[in-house]
């Protein structure tokens, strides 16, 4: 049976971007920020985006075969649990 729950709190994936596989460790890629502006987050006075990265197997009509989406993911949270004390920044990333 399928969970309804989830699939109701699936969001629609925002396509931004698109690229090339050069070589295994090389992706070239291009991101339409218009459509990734209102996900922009700040910490500690600097923009961030988190992107998710697919690499297709087959190139699109355009000879792209990587995608870039915008990272909706936001953890559930518990309404009884207590924020947990961070400590101060040492410049790592929070994620």
């Amino acid at each position: 049976m399928i969970n309804k729950t989830n699939m109701e709190d699936k969001q629609k994936t925002i396509y931004c971007g698109s690229g090339i596989k050069r070589t295994d460790q090389w992706i070239t890629a291009t991101v339409q920020l218009n459509k990734a502006q209102e996900h922009f987050f700040e910490y500690e006075g600097k923009s961030y985006l988190k992107l998710n990265i697919n690499i297709n197997t087959e190139k699109d009509r355009f000879g792209k075969d990587v995608a870039l989406s915008v990272n909706t993911y936001k953890p559930p949270t518990d309404e009884n649990e207590t924020p947990v004390e961070t400590k101060k920044s040492d410049g790592a990333m929070p994620w």
